[in-house]
């Protein structure tokens, strides 16, 4: 028999051969483990993500199961996002160079976010890349706008995180942007005293920053008889919690919420002028700030 002919007979038995292998391989693989290999070393330091379970995902991928990711974990600390699902793409072309790289989508508190984590070796340089886009998410949803389970703090955002950061979790670069639209804040379930929601129409916040320079930061709501504004700097100082901060605010408001820019200026020691206006300035360590005028 000639060998074309004894190939072109093997040929089918060859490829059915390979789409069963194909087939078992991608239902029997530990899909489990390889997340949890990932989570453990691939997520970027100081963060933890958790999965009930992970399934395959076709085209190759991988979905998991109520998703919980955690700023210092081992100290206990409140998860800040939580997820239903979470599809998770491996760029198979980025492990080949030895830069593995993740491409992820999910629903999340109404709206979705979507973006990518990669890693990249390199001495003294930053080795951890990583962007989130998310468009639509209701604030209100998560626990950190919550108190006694009332939010006080309502509306959808929307916008994008980009950092990077070295092996031990230092951070080198970030930039966010973020906007929203109805944002209404109800000081009344934090008990302040405050007589009315204050309702921004539209907000808009960007903030830049990078290990060697302070970054700059600037803020934006305006409503119905309301504007605040804010710029500044801020000063990384390697990790987002060691932050200081240097903003000079301006708030006004002629009639509406003229009682709770009164209110803001005896918190700050400042008194509005004629025309509602307030101006301070809110500087210091992000946990211990200070105000003047």
């Amino acid at each position: 028999m000639r060998p074309g002919r004894l190939i072109f007979r093997a040929a089918p038995y060859l490829a059915y051969g390979v789409v069963v292998f194909g087939v078992c391989l991608y239902v029997t693989f530990p899909y489990d483990l390889l997340a949890q290999y990932g989570a453990e070393h691939w997520a970027p330091p100081g963060i933890r993500v958790q999965a009930d379970g992970v399934k395959s995902l076709f085209p190759p991928g991988m979905q998991a199961r109520r998703v919980s990711v955690s700023l210092d974990a081992a100290a206990g600390r409140q998860d800040i996002v939580q997820v239903a699902g979470l599809r998770l793409r491996p760029s198979w072309l980025a492990l080949a160079t030895g830069r593995p790289q993740a491409e992820f989508s999910a629903a999340l508190y109404g709206g979705r976010i979507e973006g990518y984590v990669s890693r990249r070796r390199g001495e003294d340089a930053p080795v951890w890349e990583f962007q989130v886009t998310f468009a639509d998410l209701e604030i209100d949803r998560h626990p950190l706008t919550q108190r006694n389970e009332e939010a006080f703090l309502r509306g959808r955002f929307s916008g994008t995180v980009t950092a990077r950061l070295d092996e031990r979790g230092q951070l080198h670069a970030a930039s966010v942007e973020l906007n929203a639209e109805e944002l209404v804040f109800a000081g009344q379930v934090l008990q302040l005293p405050l007589q009315q929601d204050i309702a921004c129409a539209t907000v808009q916040s960007e903030a830049q920053a990078a290990t060697a320079d302070a970054g700059t930061v600037s803020f934006s709501c305006g409503g119905d008889d309301l504007d605040i504004a804010a710029t500044g700097t801020v000063t990384w100082q390697g990790s987002v919690r060691n932050a200081a901060l240097d903003l000079r605010w301006q708030v006004r408001s002629q009639s509406l919420y003229r009682q709770e820019v009164n209110f803001l200026g005896i918190l700050v020691g400042q008194e509005p002028n004629d025309a509602g206006e307030l101006s301070f300035r809110l500087y210091g360590p992000w946990q211990r700030l200070r105000t003047s005028g």
